[in-house]
């Protein structure tokens, strides 16, 4: 959790889907707004913001290729600020998904260690 310019973080090795879809669904935009799951083999994935609207980014690797969840039915503007990493940033509303999607996306990660196949994502 962050707290002003510090944080602390909880691990689990071999988390559960129950245990992903709880992280996601105590993300708040303030103190607890990051989530991140990663295999041994290199892929990861982050969920940041809540509680309504949420960025999730995909890793193939490492060092990517990077792709980023997207609701191509929102419009581009306007904006929506978001908490991730404990620093308010901007998002286009096609760039951040619902909690639904969010979960979903973090989920099928768990069980896979893929990208999700139910979530729209664009390369970035």
């Amino acid at each position: 959790m962050w707290h002003g310019a510090s944080y602390d973080s909880e691990v689990f090795i071999d988390a559960t889907t129950g245990q992903a879809a709880e992280a996601i669904r105590l993300l708040n935009g303030r103190d607890r707004n990051d989530v991140y799951l990663r295999e041994a083999s290199g892929p990861w994935i982050g969920v940041g913001g809540g509680p309504s609207h949420f960025m999730v980014t995909f890793a193939a690797a490492a060092d990517g290729p990077f792709f980023q969840a997207v609701d191509p039915s929102m419009p581009f503007f306007p904006e929506v600020a978001i908490v991730v990493g404990g620093q308010e940033i901007r998002c286009s509303l096609q760039d951040v998904v619902n909690v639904v999607d969010a979960t979903t996306a973090a989920c099928d990660f768990v069980r896979t260690g893929l990208r999700s196949k139910s979530v729209s994502w664009r390369a970035r």
